[in-house]
């Protein structure tokens, strides 16, 4: 039995993000390369020998808890992760691994604090109104539910307005025909 296919959108936590910042070229090479390989069992193992070496390196337990949250193990990730924010902020993407591993813990309560800093920092992110909304459904607060489910909307229709925008502008200066159909014409 193969193990169900995991959720792209969790890959991209991870992949393609490692910074060789205070790591040996060969270990950073090879954690690159099982990162993209999607070996994470491998990434594992160089990730946790290279923060061995360097316990102090953030951005090191930052890929491991990213590492761990692909691999299942939510525990494992939130662990690392505080770590990660004790010595330096955690990004972006990271805080939103946290968020989702404490909501995969079943510790909701944990993550609301986490995404207010996420909708605090990046207003115009849909994903985190709706993340919000999410954890208001669950426990059955439905108005304000709503209430973040419209704001994540919209944020997401005015992105997408944006981009068709771009697009259309973008076939325009170029000459190309089928602009009227990108912008729907």
């Amino acid at each position: 039995d193969q193990p169900a296919p995991r959720d792209p959108r969790q890959l991209e936590l991870i992949d393609g993000s490692l910074s060789t910042t205070g790591m040996e070229d060969q270990r950073s090479a090879g954690i690159a390369e099982a990162l993209r390989e999607r070996d994470y069992e491998r990434a594992e193992t160089l990730l946790l020998e290279a923060a061995e070496a360097q316990p102090r390196s953030a951005e090191i337990l930052r890929l491991l808890g990213g590492v761990f949250f692909v691999e299942g193990r939510p525990l494992n990730a939130a662990i690392a992760l505080k770590k990660a924010e004790a010595l330096a902020p955690l990004d972006e993407r990271s805080r939103f691994t946290l968020v989702m591993s404490y909501v995969a813990l079943g510790r909701r309560g944990w993550a609301r604090p986490e995404l207010a800093r996420l909708v605090e920092a990046a207003p115009a992110n849909p994903l985190y109104p709706y993340s919000v909304g999410r954890l208001d459904y669950d426990d059955g607060q439905y108005a304000t539910a709503v209430e973040s489910f419209d704001v994540g909307l919209a944020l997401r229709r005015a992105h997408l307005q944006h981009l068709s925008d771009a697009l259309l502008l973008g076939d325009e200066r170029l000459d190309r025909p089928g602009a009227q159909c990108v912008a729907g014409v």
